[in-house]
């Protein structure tokens, strides 16, 4: 018996926040999409630190509802203790990370042309001909598709760009959330030789008095972060959740490629 194969014009894997934008602006085409999340709920886990330039409101029409706090100083911290503040015009947002992901997802779930595909891993894909045109064939744990264009929006350990043997270089990040008495008004980011490719931080998430501490590094992360946390005279016990993630940087050498 021949498969049945459900065919799309777009395959989006991922539906963070880049598949669910692009997902977004492709809603008003006739355009078939289909959208495969290995998860069961749209924006978890939650890994970010939620701090993004207002130049995002140039891209994207921020909710109120989605924007916890604008932080108006910024403070770098040197390993001697010297402090350089920074302000500005810029005042960057703290953003509600789980619900910007689930804002576009929520717009255009009920498009009868975007099917999502929930707690389904995508797997591998192979180029083939039908009716001499090129395709895309698309396994995941679950079945086939077959799609003109393939979009890999699934983060900096994407199967997809694995798939076309391209390695992200990646920092090891970890963050906690917690009360404190840091000022609701400034960011700070720690700089030390320990962590020197990027830099321990302190969000503010705005009048609840909760902050998101967290540390990105190449090597020994979860040592560094109780360095730093001692250094800031944090007690890792009293965190509220913590969560744990990967920073990809450097330079991609190509970003599309043809069938």
């Amino acid at each position: 018996m021949k498969e049945n194969v459900e065919r799309f014009d777009i395959c989006i894997v991922g539906a963070s926040i880049a598949g669910n934008f692009l997902g977004y602006l492709l809603s008003n085409s006739n355009l078939r999409i289909a959208i495969i999340e290995e998860h069961d709920a749209i924006g978890l886990p939650f890994q970010c630190a939620g701090i993004v330039s207002q130049k995002l409101a140039k891209l994207i029409k921020l909710d109120d509802s989605l924007v916890l706090n604008r932080v108006k100083v910024a403070r770098l911290v040197a390993p001697s203790g010297k402090t350089i503040t920074l302000s500005g015009n810029e005042e960057p947002y703290i953003i509600d990370r789980i619900a910007l992901d689930r804002w576009f997802y929520d717009k255009i779930k009920e498009n009868p042309n975007i099917k999502y595909f929930l707690e389904e891993k995508f797997q591998k894909f192979e180029y083939s001909t039908e009716n001499s045109s090129k395709i895309v064939l698309i396994t995941t744990s679950k079945r086939k598709l077959k799609a003109k264009i393939l979009v890999g929006c699934d983060g900096p350990l994407s199967s997809v760009a694995h798939s076309l043997k391209i390695r992200n270089r990646v920092l090891y990040a970890t963050q906690i959330r917690i009360k404190a008495n840091f000022s609701k008004n400034e960011a700070l980011m720690y700089f030390n030789k320990r962590w020197k490719e990027l830099f321990g931080w302190v969000v503010p998430e705005g009048d609840n008095q909760i902050y998101r501490v967290g540390l990105a590094c190449s090597k020994n992360v979860n040592k560094n972060f109780k360095k730093f946390l001692k250094l800031i005279n944090v007690n890792i016990d009293d965190k509220i959740d913590q969560q744990g993630g990967l920073i990809p940087y450097g330079k991609l050498n190509k970003m599309a490629f043809s069938n």
